[in-house]
């Protein structure tokens, strides 16, 4: 592994220093490079650190590079990315007890890919909860280091966006894991007050403004529900609204806009793989969900169940009785709905 390291090492140096005499390197080989570099073998392999260090540092290397970063963004992207990810996740759990360096490279890594609007919606809609690694990073955090590339790295997802809506998307998702009073927080600390650190309290400053301004003018409950929908790894009974009678008698009716559009991803949650992240806990809750909104649209969203798609959908709902992979609170859950659907027919 040491030979391979070593080759690896001195290919990347080569293709970098080539990248500033304006050599073009073949792309079949960064696209190789990149592939093993977040691979099992490096930054996937979480027996070895030291392995994953290279692999972060030589992935950083390349990353700089535009053309490199183009075709990292192409190619690959998300089932590269979900190695860097993980690695995060693992950090994050206890950011003051592991290895500093490798934290603040991986992070350094992350940072330098957010300054592409393309990469950034890539990178949250697949990877949300990279938000709230950021976020738990940057409050528990004691190297100053490591929290101004984190804020700037959040604070780039949310200023390099590909449009207004996609910037709001991304807003909603780090109010969801309590940003602002993270934000707010990480302000009142020595090294973000005293002035020391203009670019982190310009990023802090930009943050905080931002996402109070859309709490003062445009979140709602719904909001708040939508960001789950749109990732359901996010879906958890600590939301209000999934036990909430006055928010869905309040919103009951916008599940029937676009045809159903809503209730058509609530549907694909029910319909998705169990092996997922998040288990059977997603379907528990869109089945809770559900029953709501049949208590409240009645024989609007009953037909629509029924006939709908062919009558596939009511047959979902039923085959969770059966395939629910032995929880007992899915096969419950999803026996309650068939008796709110046959109730109110």
């Amino acid at each position: 592994m040491l030979i391979k390291s070593l080759s690896f090492y001195n290919l990347t140096i080569l293709l970098v220093a080539g990248s500033r005499e304006g050599i073009n390197a073949d792309k079949e080989v960064l696209i190789t490079l990149f592939n093993l570099v977040c691979s099992k073998h490096y930054i996937g392999n979480a027996a070895d650190q030291n392995l994953q260090f290279i692999g972060v540092q030589l992935l950083q290397e390349l990353v700089i590079v535009k053309r490199y970063r183009d075709i990292f963004q192409e190619h690959n992207l998300i089932s590269n990315f979900k190695s860097i990810n993980t690695l995060i996740e693992v950090l994050a759990r206890k950011p003051n007890s592991v290895n500093f360096q490798l934290l603040y490279y991986v992070f350094m890594t992350v940072w330098i890919l957010s300054f592409s609007s393309t990469l950034n919606k890539t990178m949250v809609h697949n990877f949300p909860q990279l938000i709230g690694n950021l976020l738990t990073v940057s409050k528990e955090s004691i190297k100053l280091k490591v929290v101004r590339v984190a804020i700037s790295t959040l604070k780039n997802f949310v200023a390099v966006t590909i449009n207004s809506l996609e910037q709001y998307s991304v807003v909603k998702l780090i109010l969801f894991y309590d940003g602002l009073n993270i934000v707010r927080t990480i302000q009142t600390r020595k090294f973000a007050s005293n002035g020391s650190d203009d670019e982190l309290s310009s990023d802090l400053a930009y943050l905080n403004d931002t996402l109070s301004e859309v709490v003062t003018n445009k979140l709602s409950s719904m909001d708040e529900y939508l960001v789950e929908l749109e990732n359901p790894e996010l879906l958890s009974w600590s939301s209000p609204t999934h036990k909430s009678s006055d928010f869905w008698q309040g919103n009951a009716h916008k599940f029937k806009d676009n045809n159903f559009k809503l209730v058509k991803r609530m549907l694909e949650i029910l319909s998705a793989d169990e092996t997922q992240e998040g288990g059977t806990k997603p379907k528990v809750i869109m089945l809770n969900d559900l029953q709501f909104l049949i208590k409240n649209l009645g024989s609007d969203i009953i037909n629509y169940l029924n006939t709908e798609n062919g009558g596939q959908y009511k047959l979902l709902i039923m085959t969770l009785l059966e395939k629910n992979g032995g929880d007992n609170e899915l096969k419950y859950e999803a026996l309650r709905t068939i008796q709110h659907l046959v109730g109110h027919a």
